[in-house]
């Protein structure tokens, strides 16, 4: 394969205690590459490069390089959600699609944040697929939680519809696995042409594999990257390169699955006196308006967002963050825990922020909701601060 006498090139993973052979490679440098890239996604807990050199009658090996990551301490991986409302998956296209992406980042948060993934990079990323199908605990749970949701939703047996998922997981791994394979003959992916990166595809004979191949070298090219908000930085970089057309979508889909985390969130809004404040820039950005004469204005990432909000060009971040909004204002934080009794007056102010120039409540009747749910805790909190919690409690029931 290598010719003879030529010298090859094996990447060790150290995962559980035991050395792994991950690829095999020609070139020294392309496996220095590589294992730096692992390294740095966490995705092992250490990391070597053999080289072997072919001599008569024997072969030499050498240890190259080698890395291990600290020893600490990582939390055990759970669910942070029990993916109630999770869509009705049957094809691997359901599985890819926003609205079950959404669900499975919520419910598989801690892996994505330890790993400084999006749900883009697990679903097309080999080394990330691997690393959540090892954790044969954590995805069991997820499957079998869907099930219950769904069973009882439809009143199908809970083990049928777990088999089902079982299958449809299994083979999301396994396209992961077989694209990674693919990867290495593929035309080179160029983030600063990632449509032309995307024909090269097409013309290549890929087919119906091209977008997903796209998404997957998109990811092998982000792999290494040590934050989620340098990923956004990295994808935002690339939309404002794209029209309406392939690969936008394809883009724009991994920028909404990186602002589903919070810390995300937190990074593009900056520094902020409060939650209200927080929810007033990210609210001005939705729809448009310039922030007040002293108010905070807007960082570079939620300005650079924005405007590929309303060009047209990110509508499921647009629907990310009126979510996030959604759930903040719906939550038990208070808006600025320094001075509740600025609560009410802080609302009212928010809910200006939240309409458009036409008038229209970002988020609709679910926003309505989210806010009615705050104004009666503050009624609540009113009537108990006066010892009237009889009253109070019948709010709640209501």
């Amino acid at each position: 394969m290598f010719g003879r006498g030529a010298s090859k090139f094996e990447l060790h993973l150290l995962r559980d205690g035991r050395w792994r052979i991950e690829s095999t490679f020609a070139e020294e440098a392309d496996a220095l590459a590589s294992a730096k890239s692992m390294l740095a996604a966490r995705l092992a807990e250490g990391v070597k490069v053999v080289k072997y050199r072919p001599l008569p009658g024997m072969l030499l090996e050498t240890v190259v390089f080698q890395s291990l990551l600290p020893k600490t301490k990582n939390k055990p991986l759970v669910l942070a959600d029990e993916g109630e409302g999770a869509p009705w998956c049957y094809t691997l296209p359901d599985l890819y699609g926003f609205p079950a992406r959404s669900v499975m980042g919520r419910m598989l948060r801690m892996f994505l944040d330890r790993h400084h993934i999006t749900m883009t990079e697990l679903l097309h990323g080999w080394p990330y697929a691997r690393a959540l199908d090892e954790q044969a605990a954590l995805l069991g749970a997820a499957i079998h939680a869907v099930a219950r949701h769904q069973g009882q939703t439809a009143g199908t047996p809970h083990a049928t519809r777990a088999r089902e998922l079982r299958i449809l997981a299994d083979a999301a791994v396994a396209r992961a696995r077989d694209g990674a394979a693919v990867l290495r003959r593929l035309p080179t992916f160029d983030p600063a042409q990632p449509g032309e990166s995307l024909d090269r595809l097409e013309r290549s004979g890929e087919g119906a594999e091209a977008q997903f191949l796209f998404l997957a070298q998109l990811t092998d090219h982000m792999t290494g990257m040590p934050s989620l908000a340098g990923r956004l930085e990295t994808l935002t970089a690339m939309m404002e390169r794209c029209t309406a057309h392939l690969p936008g979508p394809l883009i724009e889909g991994a920028m909404a699955d990186a602002l589903e985390s919070a810390e995300v969130v937190k990074d593009i809004l900056g520094h902020q006196p409060h939650l209200a404040g927080g929810l007033t820039t990210l609210a001005d950005a939705l729809t448009g308006r310039e922030p007040e004469p002293k108010g905070i204005p807007p960082t570079d990432p939620l300005r650079r967002i924005s405007a590929l909000i309303h060009r047209g060009l990110a509508p499921t971040c647009r629907v990310v963050l009126i979510e996030r909004l959604r759930a903040a204002i719906g939550g038990d934080r208070p808006l600025d825990p320094r001075d509740p009794k600025q609560e009410p007056g802080l609302l009212d102010q928010l809910v200006l922020h939240l309409r458009d120039e036409n008038g229209m409540l970002l988020g609709g009747a679910g926003m309505e909701e989210a806010i009615a749910r705050r104004r009666m805790r503050q009624r609540q909190a009113i009537l108990r601060a006066e010892g009237i919690n009889e009253v109070a409690d019948r709010l709640q029931k209501r």
